[in-house]
């Protein structure tokens, strides 16, 4: 297309000049490409007319944009009803298919089909139970873990959400059953500490109190807490002497007792003077040095029984 010339008109209607010459609009018209004359002035300023050298340029960048509006998705406005929403919905997901719409907390249909898409089981029983590990000795309670599949189901949970809640509910119950071992061994040490020689005949009489007064509601003593069979073996005190039968005591037998009923005789052997430990000529000397001696090891297994340790009070530490 060539340039037409034009002549500007002064109020005379006199021409003055060419547009090939002079400044001004005349000027801009020259440095302008003759394929911008095609087109109207209102789009000149497009982006895409701005980054176009040749007309082919810039015709490719607007079939790019047509082909690009062919695919784009009007989202309604705010008269559109229901079904102009899910037509929308429709189309989107369509084009992402990983796409999924919130729903109403109030809609339980849709929030049904959300719990589906995030992997919800078609029923509770669907539900796959976890590869728990645990500590050899401890068993797994698997109906407790089945019995929760309900309850996950009604509010949705995927498998895999299943899955972890139970192994840190399990994980939870691990360390207070490993806690109460510790207790339970902890107290059980005190104990025996306690007893002494006398441990295995206390826990004995305890177990006969257990069985009088609890029978089949607890089958054994193993495992009870510690204060418990302590205060078991006290009720058989209490209830022992001649008569007594099953709640019997045998405290005293062979002549066992407590370490700190060993330590009180020790010293009120020490202390007395005139006891017959002291006095070798005394016929009942050597058996109250056998006896001072057994009451010795009762209070401390590792105290010396040697004699001239006992004579010099050094025998146990008291």
């Amino acid at each position: 297309m060539y340039r037409l010339k034009y002549k500007l008109m002064d109020e005379a209607g006199e021409g003055e000049g060419s547009a090939g010459t002079g400044e001004g609009e005349g000027t801009q018209e020259q440095n302008t490409p003759e394929w911008l004359n095609s087109i109207p002035e209102n789009i000149r300023n497009w982006d895409e007319v701005k980054n176009s050298d040749t007309p082919e340029k810039f015709w490719g960048q607007m079939e790019n944009m047509r082909s690009f509006l062919g695919q784009s998705i009007r989202i309604p406005g705010e008269d559109a009803g229901a079904q102009q929403q899910q037509e929308f919905y429709d189309k989107l997901i369509n084009k992402v298919p990983d796409l999924m719409i919130r729903p109403k907390d109030d809609d339980p249909d849709a929030m049904q089909t959300l719990y589906r898409q995030l992997g919800q089981p078609e029923k509770a029983d669907d539900y796959r139970l976890p590869e728990i590990d645990v500590p050899e000795g401890i068993p797994v309670d698997e109906d407790a873990l089945k019995a929760f599949a309900p309850i996950a189901h009604k509010h949705g949970l995927s498998q895999k959400q299943f899955e972890g809640v139970l192994k840190d509910y399990n994980e939870g119950q691990l360390q207070g059953v490993l806690q109460q071992r510790s207790d339970y061994q902890k107290g059980m040490q005190e104990l025996r500490s306690e007893w002494g020689l006398t441990f295995d005949d206390n826990m004995q009489k305890a177990d006969r109190v257990r069985q009088a007064f609890l029978g089949d509601d607890v089958t054994s003593i193993e495992g009870m807490p510690p204060g418990i069979i302590r205060g078991l073996a006290k009720i058989a005190d209490q209830f022992g002497g001649e008569g007594s039968n099953d709640l019997i005591s045998s405290a005293g037998k062979a002549g066992v007792v407590a370490p700190a009923e060993a330590k009180a005789q020790v010293n009120e052997i020490m202390g007395n003077r005139e006891h017959a430990y002291w006095n070798a000529s005394d016929p009942g000397h050597a058996d109250a040095v056998k006896k001072v001696i057994a009451l010795m090891k009762q209070a401390n297994p590792d105290s010396s029984t040697d004699i001239n340790d006992l004579r010099a009070g050094s025998g146990l530490d008291m």
